[in-house]
């Protein structure tokens, strides 16, 4: 019981992942994706029933679902605090707070307005607060902030040209290139890594966005640094060449390619992107394919397709995923598919997600998501989830809030079964035709032994 209680937690706060606030108000879909950063919290409440939950049949399911009627979800996302709170009928159980900090992000449990404990480092899917895995979630949020990046670097490499224009090269040229347009000049440019290295670092406001990947002020140049850019007759960026040797450090250098066709207008933005980055030995890679394409008819209806694919080889492990979106809009009705796959040794993990939602005013939508997840072929859970959210929430003042407490991986444990003990205690007050679940099948005498221990325990001391 406790572990579908746990995974519904975490569909949620998958779902707050995709579904935010975003930055482009022309756009049905961009403003309600949570691939851009929000620029204002978003308010949200979810009803979830499990469609398969692993071994049960239907009518364990059934009864399943009776039971977590009970259940509902509330919070408040927002760019750098995310909290949701997990309710039984009227009682709020506990709460999972999620700061974001300057290079990670912490996770806090507060079980309830007094005490606040941050999970420990590792601890946050022992917890199982997720239906998503935390690395399909890592995944999701990677490429939210990919997406947020190409126009960062779009915009950077317009403007390396005039950065470095003492050895920068011009030529005239005319290429047509379906669907972006026709280059009209190409500049190409020569560095060696120090001229990066030290521009970057002399340049470290130069990129505003919060999580640029890469992060050109974390990586390391070395030698020669190659830049061909096509531009056309309004000064655009349309395709980009990139080669050279960088790494993440001077210990882990790669031979670096990129190929890049890109478009942006009021009606249409695509991207065609390949970066490998194998290192001298052949052992290491971490090479990206991305397909990316935004469109916007006369009639104001609209698709958003992203397809990425990653390579990657370290120490003989070799990992390859593909995250697929693909979502239309029309008259405030937006609607589309996830699937994240992750494969490593024939063996794949993949979670398939179909949304659909309307936007009922400027801030208000409502909609449902349903959720399954796969090991190879096999299907190993359903989930379907109801939801509204707004975008007009104010979040709560961190100030608050108690200032939690660091705990050690065994105090945590403890704070979590004490948890778990004390939500058993209110579920077993539930109607009992809504407890067969947890009852059916089991003696009475093993029963009252189910009520005595499900006592709470002591937390430890602070």
């Amino acid at each position: 019981m406790i572990k579908s209680i746990k995974k519904i937690v975490l569909s949620a706060l998958m779902l707050s992942m995709i579904l935010a606030a975003g930055k482009a108000e022309t756009s049905v879909i961009r403003e309600a994706i949570g691939f851009l950063d929000m620029q204002n919290p978003v308010s949200i409440t979810i009803a979830a029933e499990i469609g398969k939950a692993g071994p049960y049949d239907e009518v364990r399911t059934e009864k399943l679902n009776r039971l977590l009627q009970h259940f509902s979800f509330s919070g408040v996302i927002d760019s750098y605090e995310s909290e949701l709170s997990v309710s039984l009928d009227d009682r709020q159980l506990f709460s999972l707070i999620r700061r974001q900090l300057t290079k990670t992000s912490e996770m806090i449990l507060a079980t309830d307005s007094y005490h606040y404990y941050i999970v420990p480092e590792g601890q946050e899917n022992a917890a199982g607060y997720a239906f998503f895995s935390s690395d399909s979630l890592d995944r999701i949020l990677t490429n939210r902030d990919i997406l947020c990046s190409l126009d960062e670097y779009r915009s950077f490499l317009e403007q390396l040209p005039i950065y470095f224009s003492e050895k920068a090269s011009e030529t005239k040229i005319l290429e047509k290139y379906r669907d972006y347009g026709t280059a009209v000049k190409k500049i190409t440019i020569s560095l060696n890594g120090e001229d990066l290295n030290l521009f970057f670092s002399e340049n470290a406001d130069l990129f505003q966005e919060r999580n640029i990947i890469p992060d050109p002020r974390e990586v390391f140049f070395s030698e020669r640094q190659g830049f061909t850019l096509l531009f056309t007759e309004d000064n655009h960026l349309l395709k980009a060449n990139y080669s050279g040797k960088a790494g993440i450090s001077e210990n882990d250098i790669r031979t670096v390619r990129l190929e890049w066709k890109t478009v942006r207008s009021e009606t249409l933005e695509k991207d065609e992107l390949q970066i490998r980055t194998p290192n001298a030995e052949g052992t290491r890679r971490n090479n990206y394919l991305l397909d990316y394409i935004w469109k916007k008819t006369e009639d104001g209806a609209e698709s958003f397709s992203w397809s990425a694919e990653t390579d990657r080889l370290a120490d003989g492990s070799r990992k390859q995923g593909k995250i697929l979106y693909e979502l239309t809009a029309s008259d405030l009705q937006v609607s589309g598919t996830l699937s994240d796959t992750m494969s490593e040794k024939s063996v794949s993990v993949t979670t398939d997600a179909r949304i659909s939602y309307n936007k009922k005013d400027n801030s208000h939508y409502s909609g449902t998501l349903e959720i399954m997840n796969k090991k190879d072929k096999i299907v190993t859970g359903c989930l379907d989830i109801r939801f509204d959210f707004t975008t007009d929430a104010a979040m709560q003042v961190t100030a608050d809030h108690p200032d939690p407490l660091t705990v050690t991986e065994e105090e945590y444990d403890c704070i979590r079964e004490s948890l778990y003990a004390e939500i058993l205690c209110e579920i077993l007050k539930l109607p009992e035709e809504d407890l067969v679940f947890l009852n059916e099948g089991i003696t009475a005498e093993a029963w009252d032994s189910l009520v005595t221990d499900s006592e709470p325990k002591k937390e430890p001391a602070q």
